[in-house]
């Protein structure tokens, strides 16, 4: 399945002795369960050279292993790349698993690199120093670029170990040595050195420090080694005298780059990030005009989301950031608001109080119909069998509600566009930008739908939200998805199998805070596309829609606008 492993056997005794060992050990790992075979790798890794004495045959054995787990690596990263049914249930997962494979090997080649510099290694073992070096890198940049996204910590000394290598490289003569590389998800290899690993490191922590989702993240990690490739870092002292257009690195820190370096800093590189940005106006310009080809891994993000996604980075990596004129004052407020987390949350307990409103008021008829969401990204909600009319009806469902969790948090300040959201740590685990949020200040106050946008760094154990308003009092409601594609056929039962239903959300237009000047609808992720047609059930009518480009697409959901093309009143509602 995976293409990684082959059939299970029992453990070696010490997969890592020699290369023989390490063949021995991969035909023994499970085929199917990637995460169990991570955690074999890692157990063969932990303490890689730690009180042993060092060889070139453990050498050679752990570059053996590192080639043929990149395949697994790969297998590990594939939900962000492309909108895999169910994926939600299991990604998490994955990219723990991913970044706790990156952390070990990275671990291995540090300490293999320690030796290095203490001179204990066989001499033999300098032909590979290169190599060991790249492989840190580039294992790093995988843990990077996870960190924020999973309940992992990354290493406290990881920047000093770092910067620590690029200076041996440095004094080795190593670090524009051309090799041979071949990155995540891509077929072909591709040439690279050491300091351009080292400089696209230095950019993704600076760009990925809560400013996208995790999809968004990626496909930044992937744009990188071609937008970045002109880079250059240079040697220079800090001080008043410094360019002020430029980032800088001190070595002798535990930080990446930084605007502006500590005044005593000694050891200091700077990095001109003109060439780039320049290329980041090339990119935003071929794509708006629709002369770019999209080559490269799959992305999950279409064309509107990539080109948002180049904007932020052009403000990340101006060293004087533009100045951001805001829709409105920001106005401190303490406020404590409930929050559902999540568009499957979110249509749970709409469906829920729809249900207790009914309950206590049976004369109200709900607007919105309710059926089976059993298909890919939707929620499976009741019970639901074919009429005679080849329509879906509905039975009664003989399970309590889902209970969908409300968590109480903080809003710091609020502006006509956004607020800020401050709560515990754990409560806000998972909580990343591109997540889709549902607020309200209590009871008999409507519900406001908002999208992380900016997650803050920790401060103890509280953790700050910036969020977008982009619409209020959502309404569940049941659409089919009409497949224009379908062959034409006079059976009923090969029809209904072109035809998929999903609960969605529907936001109505408004002229207040937050405007929508036209309505919208959130949809399960990879469900939807531009330009199909969807019947929405909702008012006892039956409205056809022709959906049109969408306004975001994330992870879970894509928000997007409509039109309606033809309504239809249902008999029983006349």
């Amino acid at each position: 399945m995976f293409g990684f492993t082959a059939a299970v056997g029992s453990d070696s005794a010490d997969p890592l002795v020699n290369v023989a060992a390490v063949d021995d050990f991969w035909r023994l790992l499970t085929r199917f369960d990637p995460i169990r075979a991570q955690k074999k790798l890692n157990d063969a890794l932990a303490d890689f050279g730690v009180g042993e004495d060092p060889n070139v045959e453990r050498l050679r054995a752990l570059l053996l292993l590192d080639r043929r787990a990149r395949n697994l690596a790969d297998t590990l990263l594939v939900s962000y790349t492309a909108r895999v049914a169910g994926a939600q249930s299991f990604e998490k997962r994955y990219w723990q698993s991913a970044f706790e494979l990156a952390q070990g090997f990275g671990r291995a080649y540090a300490q293999i690199l320690r030796q290095l510099e203490h001179d204990v290694l066989p001499r033999t073992a300098r032909d590979f120093t290169p190599l060991f070096l790249l492989r840190l890198f580039q294992h790093r940049q995988i843990e990077f670029l996870l960190q924020p996204y999973v309940n992992g910590q990354a290493d406290p000394g990881s920047w000093s170990e770092l910067h620590e290598a690029y200076q041996y490289a440095h004094s080795q003569r190593f670090l524009t040595v051309p090799q041979e590389i071949k990155r995540s998800h891509e077929l072909a290899p591709v040439e690279t050195t050491i300091e351009r690993e080292y400089v696209q490191l230095l950019l993704l922590d600076l760009a990925n420090a809560g400013h996208f989702s995790p999809h968004d993240a990626f496909w930044v990690s992937q744009w990188l080694p071609a937008g970045s490739e002109e880079l250059t870092l240079k040697s220079v002292r800090a001080g008043p005298n410094r360019p002020g257009d430029q980032f800088v690195v001190d070595l002798d820190s535990a930080e990446g780059l930084v605007r502006i370096a500590e005044p005593g800093a000694l050891r200091c590189l700077v990095l001109d990030p003109a060439p780039m940005l320049i290329q980041i106006d090339l990119d935003i310009a071929a794509r708006r005009e629709g002369r770019h080809n999209e080559g490269g891994p799959p992305t999950m993000i279409g064309r509107g989301g990539r080109l948002r996604v180049l904007r932020k980075l052009r403000s990340i990596y101006s060293p004087k950031p533009p100045r951001i004129d805001r829709r409105g004052e920001r106005k401190p407020v303490a406020v404590v608001v409930q929050t559902i987390v999540g568009l499957s949350n979110i249509a749970r307990m709409l469906r829920n109080e729809q249900r207790r409103t009914a309950l206590l008021d049976p004369s109200v008829n709900p607007e919105v119909e309710e059926i089976t969401i059993t298909v890919k990204g939707g929620i499976v909600e009741r019970a639901a069998a074919s009429g005679s009319d080849e329509n879906l009806t509905v039975s009664t469902p003989n399970a309590p509600p889902i209970v969908v969790p409300r968590l109480m948090w903080e809003v710091r300040d609020r502006s006509d566009s956004g607020c800020r959201l401050h709560g515990k740590a754990s409560t806000m685990n998972g909580v990343m930008p591109g997540t889709l949020l549902a607020i309200r200040e209590h009871e008999m106050a409507p519900w406001v739908l908002v999208i992380v946008r900016r997650r803050g760094r920790a401060a103890g154990d509280n953790v700050d939200l910036g969020v977008e308003f982009i619409g209020k009092d959502p309404r569940r409601v049941v659409a089919t998805l009409i497949d224009d594609v379908a062959p034409p056929t006079a059976d009923p039962a090969e029809a209904q199998k072109h035809k998929r239903r999903f609960a969605v959300l529907f936001l109505p237009e408004s002229s207040r805070q937050p405007v929508l000047p036209f309505k919208t609808l959130i949809v399960p992720a990879g469900e939807f596309e531009e330009n199909r047609s969807v019947t929405l059930r909702a008012g006892g009518a039956r409205h056809t829609l022709r959906l049109k480009q969408p306004i975001e697409e994330q992870g879970e959901f894509s928000w997007m606008p409509f039109e309606v093309v033809e309504r239809q009143l249902l008999e029983h509602a006349a």
